[in-house]
């Protein structure tokens, strides 16, 4: 039986974010790249934010009929969570205006869009079709969010890099 902080932990998205944190610091390791602390705390909360939107989305989409808990959690306590987004997006912005390096600006924008394309494509067109693979593409923008950032601070990826980053 699962206690309560770690159901709540899991429903607010931030095993997504442990994961995606523990898999940045493997590539960073990979990448022989050491990213400022500002890299850490907008990856962490790029990934909040992005699973957190996607999951009110899904939720009010569902109209809470699924019986999902995580779509019925985001969809009753959408407001204060898509506040709480809102607030973490500008600070994260501020941060990587102000401090990041100009590989990672470019790498951010360049991922932010692939996240917006994505998000449109699932929520607001509602794309339903077989060369739609949310899954797949979720895989992808989740590695590419990790890895992507080390490839632009090593300014390339060798062939043992982009396996690792494959598997």
């Amino acid at each position: 039986m699962l206690s309560q902080p770690y159901k709540t932990f899991r429903l607010l998205n931030l095993d997504i974010v442990l994961g995606a944190l523990c898999g940045a610091c493997f590539a960073s390791k990979s990448f022989l790249v050491k990213p400022s602390t500002y890299f850490w705390i907008t990856l962490a909360a790029a990934v909040w934010v992005t699973y957190t939107i996607n999951h009110i989305m899904d939720g009010i989409h569902t109209q809470n009929m699924t019986g999902h808990k995580r779509y019925s959690f985001h969809y009753k306590n959408r407001i204060t969570l898509f506040v709480v987004a809102y607030l973490v997006s500008i600070t994260s912005a501020i941060l990587v205006l102000l401090f990041f390096e100009k590989e990672l600006l470019l790498f951010g924008i360049i991922t932010s869009l692939l996240v917006a394309v994505y998000l449109a494509l699932n929520n607001w067109l509602k794309i339903k079709s077989a060369l739609f693979q949310k899954e797949l593409i979720i895989a992808i923008l989740y590695t590419w969010g990790i890895f992507g950032g080390f490839i632009f601070l090593a300014k390339g990826i060798n062939l043992i890099q982009l396996l690792i980053g494959i598997t």
